[in-house]
C-alpha cells in the first residue's frame, strides 16, 4: 500500500476507535482493538 493510499485510509478512520503505537518519528503502528485483539493493522507514513 503506498503512503499517499495510507494516510487517505488513516484520516478516513474514525480516531474514537483506532489506536497507534509510534515506531519513530515517521512512521506509526494503527490499528483498531475489538473482540480482544487488534484488526485492520496498518504501518503508516504520518507525515
Amino acid at each position: 500500500m503506498s503512503a499517499k493510499r495510507s494516510r487517505s485510509v488513516l484520516k478516513a478512520r474514525c480516531f474514537y476507535l483506532s489506536h497507534s503505537i509510534r515506531i519513530n518519528d515517521q512512521w506509526r503502528i494503527v490499528f483498531v482493538w475489538r473482540d480482544g485483539g487488534a484488526h485492520e493493522v496498518e504501518i503508516v507514513d504520518y507525515h
